[in-house]
């Protein structure tokens, strides 16, 4: 997450929240309308829980890739960053 500019908006799963969360706009993912970036923890989805909602986190992550606005950047740990293209 060091690698997302610290004046861009920002979508991310819950956990990355609290690293991202001194920007001046951010947004829980899968909400992407007006941010320039995208970091998902992949180990710890935190969109619909899969406890409640099996599958929902992998179909919002799934759209994201298939829908070509955002590139991928880096992957580590199993957190996923994404950049508008």
């Amino acid at each position: 997450v060091a690698m997302v500019p610290p004046d861009a908006a920002v979508s991310a799963t819950n956990t990355l929240g609290a690293h991202l969360s001194a920007r001046r706009r951010i947004l829980s993912f899968p909400l992407t309308r007006g941010v320039e970036w995208i970091a998902i923890d992949t180990t710890r989805p935190s969109y619909l829980d899969d406890a409640v909602a099996p599958g929902e986190f992998e179909a919002a992550l799934s759209s994201l890739e298939r829908s070509g606005a955002f590139a991928f950047v880096r992957a580590e740990d199993g957190v996923r960053l994404y950049r508008r293209r």
